[in-house]
């Protein structure tokens, strides 16, 4: 049995008489809740000293053409899937999550980019389902701005 049919068994195992799903993508919808660490890698500074952590929810639904949405926010958000600012791709038994970013480089430069993370399809820990993505954002290149990501989460429940 293949290391994705192994994962899908485990995470709709609380599904009985829901068909089983021919993609991930189905185990990866709902609400994840977690923390979005932070790393100063590069020149710049940040706010909070060179490590930081934010407590971040995390609402991936299916969008169109059978793709995986959804929206990056604060925990202290109201749960609600707001402004799509991610999408999620799959790859075999890799994940990668691209969440789109603006940064302020300098006083007046704003630049739109992407920040990717990756990692494994979420697995069960100690009875939770459970998502680590490790990543890079580099929100200033001409500055050498550089921070790590990991973006660590436990889903919820389904999406609302």
């Amino acid at each position: 049995m293949s290391s994705v049919a192994v994962l899908l068994s485990l995470l709709l195992a609380g599904h009985v008489g829901q068909p089983v799903p021919q993609s991930p993508a189905p185990a990866l919808e709902g609400v994840w809740e977690g923390t979005l660490t932070t790393v100063q890698i590069g020149k710049c500074s940040m706010d909070g000293g060179e490590e930081t952590s934010k407590d971040v929810r995390l609402v991936l639904r299916a969008g169109d053409g059978g793709a995986i949405v959804g929206a990056l926010i604060p925990a202290s958000s109201p749960m609600m899937t707001g402004k799509d600012n991610l999408t999620v791709k799959i790859a075999g038994d890799k994940l990668r999550l691209e969440h789109e970013r603006t940064a302020l480089c300098g006083e007046t430069f704003k630049r739109k980019y992407t920040a990717k993370l990756e990692g494994p399809l979420p697995a069960m820990v100690d009875g939770k389902r459970m998502l680590v993505l490790k990543g890079l954002d580099v929100p200033c290149i001409q500055t050498g701005c550089r921070f790590g990501l990991v973006l660590s989460a436990e889903w919820k429940g389904p999406p609302p």
